[in-house]
Parts: C-alpha cells; sequence; structure tokens
C-alpha cells in the first residue's frame, strides 16, 4: 500500500535540515501505517533550476530514509516532460525512486496548453498523439524499465461553439449508465482518427443536469 507523501511547502525543499526532518517523518509514517511506500505527486509550475534540484534531492532524502524499512517511494509526472513546461529532474528523480508514473491523462487542451508547441492539441483526454510523443520524450532521459504508464477511465464533457468549450470530467461508469444506456441520448458516436479517443454527440445535454453535448473519452 502506497499513500500520498504530503509534499511540503516549496520554499521548504531548499533547506537541508528540513528535508532530513520531512524524511524522518515520513520514515515513521510509513512504520505507523505499515505501508510499503510513497508517492510523491508534485503538479506545479515554474520551478527555477535551484528548485528542481531540491525536489530531486527531497524525494532523495525520503527514499534513503525508506530504504531501511524495505520501503520506496514513486514520483507521479505529467503525461510529458514538457507538460505545463514542467521540465523537472526526470532522469534523477528515476534514479532514487522506483519509477516515474506518467499521468497519461488530463492530456486535453484545455489542461495541457503546451500541446500548442507540439501540434498535439485535442479535446480527448488522452490524445494518441501526444501521449506517445510524452512517453517517447521520457524514454531519452529515463530507461524504459523506471516508467510506469498511467491511462484515463474517465472523459470530458464539451459544449460545441466555435470551439469545444470544456465542461467538466465524466466518468467511464457515467458514460455507461448515463449516456449510452439511456434509449434515445446519442445521437451519433465514433472513433476520432487521429485521438483514437471516442466521441460521443448527444440530443441536447449528454447527462441530465450537467452541461455539454458532447462528450470524448477514453
Amino acid at each position: 500500500l502506497f499513500q500520498t507523501a504530503h509534499l511540503p511547502d516549496r520554499k521548504e525543499w531548499l533547506d537541508s535540515d528540513k528535508r532530513a526532518a520531512f524524511a524522518a517523518e515520513k520514515a515513521q509514517h510509513v512504520v505507523n501505517s505499515s505501508l510499503d511506500g510513497l508517492f510523491f505527486d508534485f503538479e506545479g509550475t515554474g520551478l527555477g533550476s535551484k528548485e528542481k534540484e531540491a525536489y530531486t534531492k527531497l524525494a532523495e532524502a525520503v527514499s534513503d530514509a525508506l530504504r531501511p524499512l524495505n520501503a520506496s517511494i514513486f514520483v507521479c509526472v505529467g503525461a510529458s516532460p514538457s507538460y505545463e513546461f514542467r521540465n523537472y529532474d526526470y532522469a534523477g528523480l528515476a534514479n532514487t525512486s522506483d519509477f516515474l508514473f506518467i499521468m497519461g491523462y488530463d492530456a486535453h487542451f484545455w489542461d495541457d496548453y503546451t500541446c500548442v508547441t507540439k501540434g498535439t492539441c485535442s479535446p480527448a483526454e488522452a490524445p494518441m498523439k501526444d501521449i506517445l510523443k510524452g512517453v517517447e520524450g521520457y524514454v531519452k532521459d529515463v530507461k524504459k524499465e523506471k516508467l510506469v504508464l498511467g491511462l484515463p477511465w474517465y472523459g470530458q464533457r464539451y459544449t460545441e461553439v466555435l470551439l469545444p468549450f470544456n465542461q467538466g470530467q465524466i466518468d467511464y461508469k457515467d458514460v455507461l449508465e448515463n449516456v449510452v444506456n439511456i434509449t434515445g441520448r446519442v445521437k451519433k458516436r465514433e472513433m476520432d482518427k487521429t485521438a483514437k479517443s471516442w466521441v460521443l454527440h448527444c440530443h441536447g445535454a449528454c447527462m441530465d443536469g450537467k452541461k455539454g453535448e458532447v462528450i470524448w473519452y477514453d
């Protein structure tokens, strides 16, 4: 069983004493909770080079503290190395953890605006072109054995005006139970050839009480 590490404020990463204290605290938490380890899930942007280096050192400190307990960490990262221009020290984070967990979701253009620079923008939650480019980007710096790809079981609702306007997430369970299986609700269902994602066009709102006449889901 792994739990989130509940990372400290990024300002504290730069202090070696605070990194050590945090690592000791997390080691005790692992013992008290009988955990197999912890995961790091920092998703902030705008880190400077010193903060990126300190983030890796924080991961190293916690990993070192957990090793005698036969416990470990893994680190969650965006759908691509440049997701939201994060560009963390992925090689360093991989070296000090079990693996990097690639969050191969939330890659639609309303979330990852860097798609503009790669030509991969799509309303899809996990557009194939974007995910492939992301994995290829990580493999350049990290051994493939150190990468785990996570994929979504949900989609996004859209209202189409001039462009698809995002109206929020929809669980795969709701796609089936409250949309697909409701007689007369779906006008058209098609596979987007580029994104390799399903697209539902509905007669009016796809879900009762929720905006969005189009759903993209994986």
